[in-house]
């Protein structure tokens, strides 16, 4: 249930926007696609059943404290460990940074 771990007004934008699909009880166990996200793979928590789904992208609720250790150096983070999306996306990714950047 979203409204266990969710604020109000994500679970309001998550309802109203019909591209997105939540799936409870899903673990995500592999991706991939040409250049860009393009498919997911996800295994049923309850009953070990793995599906293979397209997908234009992935949202990650991550809270105050990244717990994104899952993910492969191959995935952009900022310093403090957060995914890196959209604009802030580098086009040639490294491994994060094990420190912050200079002031």
């Amino acid at each position: 249930m979203l409204s266990e771990t969710m604020s109000q007004y994500l679970i309001d934008e998550v309802e109203y926007n019909p591209r997105i699909e939540v799936l409870p009880c899903h673990h995500v166990i592999d991706g991939g696609g040409e250049g860009r996200l393009e498919w997911l793979c996800l295994e049923d928590t309850t009953d070990g059943r793995r599906i293979t789904t397209q997908a234009n992208g992935l949202f990650l609720l991550l809270g105050a404290e990244p717990n994104c250790d899952w993910l492969s150096d191959e995935i952009a983070h900022d310093w403090n460990g957060f995914v890196l999306t959209g604009r802030d996306t580098p086009r040639a990714c490294s491994p994060p940074a094990t420190s912050a950047p200079a002031r």
